[in-house]
């Protein structure tokens, strides 16, 4: 499987789009299918459920071409056999979180990966864990550290100077695509979509009345993490929602007339932090 070695026709080849971390493939996925390109997305066994398709779609043809996989990076156990019966039949093999351990495992490496942050950081530092997991644990660090040195295109953004610093001590002859990654399919949502969008979910009717009560309604989306007394992980974990939540308490009082609203969602570690801050300012 490589990129120098594919047909240039676009359906000709199928794509394999391991994991969906921050729902970021399936969004790229819908493009690249669009273009007439042969997608299909693989599910790990443990992806979060808020980042399976059906979070982001409002029928089900993603059923057509979305599968399950039982790769699971919190109990690292596949065959060889498992892995070929996996990507037998892709020509190109774009990946994130394990993928590339799993891959190593059958002496095989991603064409692209697309890193969300943990996959590229904490999960190649070799760390003492549980007992009765200590040598698993191990071998997944050893083969994701492997794994990722055999990746032959990385496409991430350089906002994270620790974790670019991480990639390239980790990689020798990779290449890098530098740039962001579509993570809305925004043709879902054109104008004229929208009416029919809003009935197709409970959440629709709740937005449409924060949006008509406010002058200005504010959407963040990120998970709650920022908490000082809490497990955090590496310092690059934290996402900082205490500054915007302090930030928005301020803009509140600088325009006391104005309607507005920030909608958060439950989300994380420290939801019930973000709400104790929020009553206390």
């Amino acid at each position: 499987m490589s990129l120098l070695k594919t047909p240039r026709q676009t359906g000709s080849f199928k794509i394999a789009f391991l994991g969906n971390q921050n729902n970021n493939h399936y969004a790229l996925a819908r493009y690249l299918r669009d273009c007439g390109f042969t997608c299909d997305l693989l599910i790990f066994r443990d992806e979060d459920d808020h980042f399976h398709p059906k979070a982001d779609s409002y029928d089900l043809q993603y059923q057509r071409w979305v599968k399950f996989i039982h790769w699971n990076g919190n109990k690292f156990f596949a065959t060889n056999k498992d892995v070929y019966n996996v990507i037998k039949g892709y020509d190109i093999l774009i990946g994130s979180g394990y993928a590339p351990a799993f891959l190593d495992m059958a002496c095989l490496g991603l064409d692209i990966m697309i890193p969300y942050g943990y996959d590229c950081y904490d999960a190649t530092f070799y760390r003492v864990g549980a007992p009765h997991k200590f040598l698993e644990t191990l071998s997944l660090i050893y083969h994701q550290r492997r794994g990722i040195q055999k990746v032959k295109i990385f496409h991430y953004s350089t906002e994270n100077d620790e974790y670019s610093g991480r990639i390239k001590k980790l990689t020798k002859n990779s290449k890098f695509w530098i740039g962001g990654i579509p993570i809305v399919y925004a043709p879902m949502y054109e104008p004229k979509n929208l009416s029919t969008l809003l009935k197709k979910t409970h959440w629709g009717e709740e937005f449409l009345n924060i949006r008509k009560e406010s002058e200005l309604m504010v959407m963040a989306h990120g998970r709650h993490k920022w908490f000082k007394g809490a497990k955090t992980g590496n310092v690059l974990d934290g996402k900082g929602n205490d500054v915007f939540i302090k930030g928005w308490s301020r803009f509140c009082k600088q325009h006391p007339y104005l309607k507005k609203k920030l909608v958060f969602l439950e989300y994380g570690d420290n939801v019930l932090e973000s709400k104790k801050y929020i009553s206390d300012l």
